[in-house]
């Protein structure tokens, strides 16, 4: 097995698809409160960006590779969008601005599976739920 070591950079465009005809909108005392929309809506979402830096070991076994990283991000920018039959966007505040991810994967010849989970919550305190993400897909290296 051989052992070794890395570092990344990272940027993410993370969408948040509502299911019910809502929108997010900042309160007076800042929290985020969900406001529905009339009409026909398509396509209501939450959109963050995030810019952040990375590092981790890993594993190369055969052909095979495990990796474990920690990650620490900021936020860029966060807004909501809609199409109501017009497209509507603006930005929203309350998320909160360094979020700390830990994550795996495990891939042969750079294709493979990876689990990513937000230690931080989207939301600052008393601003929204203090929901976490746990993000699970494929991967592809190069």
């Amino acid at each position: 097995a051989k052992v070794f070591f890395k570092a990344s950079l990272n940027s993410y465009w993370d969408m948040y698809r509502f299911k019910d005809a809502i929108t997010l909108v900042n309160e007076k005392d800042g929290a985020l409160m969900p406001v529905p929309i009339g009409g026909v809506v398509k396509k209501s979402k939450m959109i963050a960006s995030y810019f952040g830096v990375g590092a981790g070991f890993g594993f190369m076994l055969s052909k095979v590779k495990l990796t474990l990283d920690f990650n620490v991000d900021m936020l860029g920018q966060a807004y909501v969008k809609y199409k109501n039959p017009n497209k509507t966007k603006y930005d929203i505040s309350g998320l909160n601005n360094i979020r700390y991810r830990t994550g795996a994967s495990v891939s042969i010849h750079d294709f493979g599976m990876y689990i990513d989970y937000s230690l931080t919550p989207v939301f600052r305190k008393g601003v929204g739920n203090d929901g976490r993400i746990l993000s699970i897909g494929i991967r592809a290296g190069f």
